[in-house]
């Protein structure tokens, strides 16, 4: 238990309570909203989540090393969980800039 708490208070969460079932302690962690977006990274290894093997990575972070950080740390999904997770956590999605300048236009085939 210590060893995911030390990663997990690495990534910035805090405790936000604890809750129980049965003989186990659940602890509930949070993680103060800074604005997020959603980074990707190429892998070659299974979702976290749903165990498909992927080529894509996805995270939610503040910035680049925070996402790198949940990489490192195994704190990613695959397109289809990242988006099953918006969708069911009612995120609202706001367009931004590139870094390297123009909004990224998705082509349609």
């Amino acid at each position: 238990m210590d060893i995911i708490h030390e990663r997990v208070s690495k990534l910035d969460y805090v405790i936000d309570g604890f809750g129980e079932y049965g003989n186990e302690v659940i602890v509930h962690y949070r993680r103060e909203h800074k604005g997020s977006r959603i980074y990707r990274f190429e892998v070659s290894e299974n979702c976290p989540h749903c165990g498909w093997r992927v080529t894509m990575a996805y995270v939610m972070a503040s910035n680049e090393d925070e996402a790198k950080n949940l990489m490192e740390n195994g704190m990613w999904l695959c397109g289809n969980c990242i988006a099953d997770t918006l969708v069911d956590r009612g995120y609202i999605l706001k367009s931004g800039k590139r870094v390297g300048g123009r909004p990224h236009t998705p082509r349609m085939r």
